[in-house]
């Protein structure tokens, strides 16, 4: 079973809060059965009172597994000396960075009967361990104290059979950034910073068109340009379903039929989707070809080094660009006619059934989570977004995190001002072995990009061979 209930109740909070319920995620009919994140391995107690080291005036020893690079090691490693001094011969907590293979160990690990008592958790994972019981809900945890998630922004509470079972490890959102310096340069506005005023795709693909200008001086508006010597262009992106996805909703389609019984790759918004997205390289040469961008995969390499204009980004990059001293901005996706959309596509926190000691595995999760009291540099220097609803309605909270410079100005009216509105999530969210789905999508959507094949025609196959092969049912 394919959609899951319990993702069904998050992504109707999703709608609800961005105010698109005619365009929202879907909701299933389809239901799973599921331990809820009920404990259902041998010894262990999702209690919120079990396992208390107090009681027994023993020290709790929790282990901490995590991923990401120096700048999040060493923050991470700095909040669990804070939380290990303030809470000194009470709990313990050691530190594990995985830097490799993240997924692989932490698999191991929970095979062999030695999972770490909080982790960060891949979101393709997540599901799949809390239907079976190997993660411990943070609703159970808390008890009585529904308080701590009625502060949380709804798509960072991940539930399951209507039950919040984690929190996204730091709020994340899929924007364009933009080099001013070119923009600058070329005597081109900059792109809106009010939500009402988002870019149709018609404005975009004439922006992008502005931007990108070969190196005898001729942009792409020009009978004289020449494709073949270009020096910047306007636009980039992987092109992954994270980038695209949130123009298909915008588009008021989605991945799934309106009955969710099957997959709607064939869509004719779909297909006039990649036809555009086709157009902006095959055609109009205003974006880097598949084989260049498959050849230096990171975007905001490209906008740093001065090749690109634009790219789909995430949040996550500011820290890059403030130590690289960039001049960037940022502004919203495209409205292909519905409203802009964003997507929600955050790594997760979460807290072991196995744990010894539950409450102190609580106590620390929070502490980890607390934008003031956790890694408060990470908030800071613009890798992460704070979980917490009044650091985007304070001024003074958000002040402590999006205006101390690491950020462009236009960030709080980007970003901020609509932390809730038109937010998806990512398919993989909520499609289980979306990965199967992806091995036929993925080659097809590249060769359409290449200009290799006829997005109806590419699509019309990719559907064909997911109906044939059941890889949703």
């Amino acid at each position: 079973m394919k959609r899951l209930l319990a993702l069904m109740m998050a992504i109707l909070m999703v709608c609800m809060v961005s105010a698109c319920s005619d365009n929202g995620n879907k909701t299933s009919s389809k239901s799973a059965e599921s331990s809820g994140g009920a404990d259902t391995s041998e010894g262990a107690d999702t209690s919120s009172t079990g396992g208390n080291s107090e009681a027994s005036g023993e020290v709790a020893e929790l282990d901490f597994m995590f991923w990401g690079g120096a700048e999040e090691k060493a923050a991470v490693e700095q909040i669990v000396e804070k939380f290990n001094t303030e809470y000194d011969g009470k709990i313990h907590v050691t530190p594990q960075h995985v830097p490799d293979e993240y997924a692989q160990k932490l698999s191991s690990m929970i095979a062999a009967g030695d999972a770490p008592d909080i982790a960060y958790v891949p979101s393709g994972s997540c599901v799949p361990y809390a239907m079976d019981g190997t993660i411990l809900f943070v609703e159970d945890a808390l008890g009585d104290d529904t308080a701590f998630l009625d502060g949380i922004l709804e798509n960072d509470q991940w539930k399951v059979e209507g039950k919040t079972a984690f929190l996204s490890s730091a709020h994340e959102t899929l924007m364009i950034t933009y080099n001013k310096d070119i923009f600058d340069e070329l005597g081109v506005d900059y792109p809106p910073t009010k939500y009402e005023d988002a870019l149709t795709w018609d404005e975009f693909s004439e922006l992008c068109k502005k931007l990108t200008v070969d190196r005898n001086g001729n942009d792409a508006t020009s009978p004289d340009f020449d494709p073949t010597n270009v020096k910047h262009y306007g636009f980039s992106t992987s092109f992954g379903i994270n980038n695209w996805y949130p123009m298909l909703r915008s588009m008021g389609s989605d991945i799934l039929t309106d009955d969710d019984s099957n997959t709607n790759f064939d869509s004719p918004e779909m297909i006039d989707l990649m036809t555009k997205l086709q157009n902006l390289m095959v055609e109009d040469h205003v974006s880097p070809s598949v084989t260049d961008v498959s050849s230096n995969p990171d975007p905001t390499e490209l906008m740093l080094t001065g090749q690109v204009a634009m790219i789909i980004d995430g949040n996550w990059s500011f820290i890059t660009y403030a130590e690289e001293d960039f001049n960037v901005g940022c502004t919203f996706l495209p409205d292909m006619g519905n409203g802009s959309y964003t997507i929600s596509a955050p790594g997760v926190t979460a807290m072991f059934s196995s744990t010894k000691y539950p409450d102190e595995a609580l106590e620390f999760y929070k502490y980890s989570l607390d934008t003031e009291k956790g890694a408060t540099d990470l908030y800071q220097n613009g890798l992460w977004q704070p979980i917490y609803k009044e650091y985007y309605t304070d001024p003074d909270k958000i002040a402590f995190w999006a205006e101390t410079g690491t950020r462009p100005e236009e960030f709080v009216s980007v970003v901020v001002e609509n932390i809730e509105k038109n937010v998806c999530l990512m398919p993989t969210q909520f499609i289980t072995d979306y990965s199967q789905i992806g091995n036929v999508l993925n080659p097809a959507i590249d060769a359409i990009l290449r200009g290799e094949s006829k997005p109806e025609d590419a699509l019309k196959e990719v559907q064909e061979t997911i109906n044939s092969s059941g890889f949703y049912k």
